[in-house]
């Protein structure tokens, strides 16, 4: 190994040299969500962190979308969680987007994440479906998307909203 002494001498020679750089974090996004879907429908939560302003969202399936895909489609969470993350993008660009923001989105599905991640599915054509018109959306498009995935066991609220469960919050007391 003597021939590899000399370009390793000289390679920390040079990082040697370098000067250092501090290593800044990412700056954090403008707004956070979390989605979640069901058989039943799909559901997000999001907040803005510039304002604090939070949007909960609910919706069923419609009869039409049941109608065209079927149920057994629906219980698929490989076919539900990336319409969910289509979906709620749309409604987070129209209601947060007035300017170009950068939007962080976690989902409990590892498929619907790594698809909306890469633009594409070699899992599944209803996947590419959804991943193309999400990237032909211009709503979608003027803004910074990063994708997450969170354990099911932490997207609590998404998830009872995707079930169509009503959230409760306890009532300030005034005593």
């Amino acid at each position: 190994w003597p021939s590899a002494l000399p370009p390793l001498e000289e390679w920390v020679a040079l990082a040697v040299a370098n000067k250092p750089r501090p290593i800044l974090p990412d700056a954090p996004p403008d707004v956070v969500a979390m989605v979640d879907a069901s058989a039943y429908g799909w559901g997000f939560i999001a907040m803005d962190l510039t304002t604090g302003k939070t949007l909960f969202h609910t919706e069923r399936w419609s009869d039409a979308f049941i109608a065209r895909n079927g149920i057994e489609k629906l219980r698929r969470s490989t076919f539900t969680e990336p319409q969910a993350l289509l979906r709620a993008k749309r409604i987070l660009a129209a209601a947060f987007g007035d300017h170009r923001r950068s939007f962080r989105v976690a989902s409990d599905s590892v498929t619907a994440v790594a698809a909306h991640r890469k633009g594409y599915s070699s899992v599944s054509y209803d996947i590419n479906f959804i991943c193309l018109i999400d990237r032909s959306d211009p709503e979608i498009k003027k803004h910074q998307w990063e994708y997450l995935h969170v354990a099911g066991t932490k997207n609590i609220l998404a998830d009872k909203l995707s079930r169509g469960d009503t959230l409760s919050f306890p009532s300030a007391s005034t005593s």
